[in-house]
């Protein structure tokens, strides 16, 4: 299979360029990136075949699948250009930044007949598919409520990158960590549809710790952040469920964490662990505990030591998929109300006035 990357930064010289270069029925036809240069490094090291100059010329070689990791407001147009090429496409989170951008995507994978799938690669945890699993099979009856986090210790990821720039990432940790949260609170709980959204945004008004193990990859940018460091969101979906959501870039905890807890009319779970690849995280030998019945011993799954097993699974699903014709479209309307809660989130905070979780002035600085 003949696939192609459209970007060149840290999670795909992390995860995705290893993976697919340590597959044997895979071969890297090409790679782009603004960067050009940093591209012909990661073409020279994984041994991409080409570096092109725009994603128009990689999308002209001879493609099976391509992979969209560039900056969030480039998702959507790169991903339905590579539709209409007559590509698949694994785009990673979040699917786009907003709705409308959502839609144009599913339109094009369905108008041209390709596959379109996002990656939201904690899905493929053990510990994720273990608490599936037990919510299916009825260990926690219906579920009421979920209580999700990702808190990082110091984790702005660079003032010289994308990631802080509200024009290139269209918001700041929300749509980056939350995303990932939402997805899987929404999963989990059969997709609700939400009844009433609140949330409340934190920006950087002086010191943030900048994240020391973030090497940006695009070049200079202005010395600013005007995107969200953290945030809480609380929202009312139909069933009743309730999602209580806090992120962070920047939180006073001794070390980066992310939880999962859940709430169910015969039982409970809890996740404590770390979605992520940052180095000071905490992982827990046996992240899932599962309370049945009120009983007062947990059952524990361990979660997997391998950082990069979750992004291995997730190409093995995707690869697979194409295969064998099983669809991978069928997962696209869980994504779209990912971004529709996530902008439905950020719709109310700006509502707020400047110092009750609207950007101060207009703008954070570091």
């Amino acid at each position: 299979m003949r696939v192609g990357l459209v970007g060149a930064g840290r999670i795909v010289e992390l995860t995705h360029l290893p993976l697919l270069c340590s597959r044997q029925d895979v071969t890297v036809a090409g790679l782009f990136d603004t960067n050009v240069e940093r591209a012909e490094q990661m073409a020279a090291r994984f041994g991409a075949e080409n570096v092109c100059a725009t994603p128009e010329e990689l999308f002209e070689l001879d493609l099976d699948a391509a992979l969209v990791a560039c900056p969030n407001y480039k998702h959507a147009e790169v991903t339905v250009a590579a539709l209409q090429a007559g590509i698949n496409v694994l785009c990673e989170k979040p699917m786009a930044t907003g709705a409308d951008e959502a839609r144009a995507m599913i339109d094009a994978a369905d108008r041209n007949g390709r596959e379109l799938m996002i990656a939201f690669a904690n899905r493929f945890r053990p510990e994720v598919i273990a608490l599936r699993k037990a919510i299916e099979d009825g260990a926690l009856g219906e579920i009421r409520s979920v209580r999700c986090g990702w808190l990082r210790r110091s984790g702005v990821p660079g003032l010289n990158s994308w990631f802080t720039s509200k024009r290139k990432a269209a918001g700041g940790v929300l749509i980056d960590l939350g995303s990932h949260l939402v997805d899987l609170a929404l999963w989990l709980t059969g997709n609700p549809r939400p009844l009433s959204v609140q949330c409340v945004t934190e920006y950087a008004t002086g010191h943030a710790s900048e994240a020391s193990w973030y090497r940006p990859t695009d070049g200079p940018a202005a010395d600013s952040c005007d995107v969200e460091i953290g945030a809480t969101g609380f929202a009312v979906m139909e069933g009743p469920v309730n999602i209580f959501i806090e992120v962070s870039w920047d939180c006073a905890v001794p070390y980066d964490q992310t939880y999962l807890h859940l709430m169910g009319t015969r039982g409970s779970a809890r996740i404590d662990t770390l979605f992520g690849l940052s180095p000071s995280g905490h992982r827990p030998a046996h992240p899932l505990r599962i309370w049945e019945g009120g009983s007062g011993k947990s059952r524990e799954v361990a979660g997997s030591e391998d950082l990069l097993a979750p992004y291995r699974d997730q190409w093995s699903f995707f690869i697979d998929g194409l295969r064998n014709g099983r669809g991978l479209r069928a997962s696209l309307s869980d994504s779209l109300a990912t971004v529709e809660l996530i902008e439905a989130m950020y719709q109310s905070a700006s509502s707020l006035p400047p110092g009750a979780g609207a950007p101060p002035g207009g703008q954070g600085r570091l």
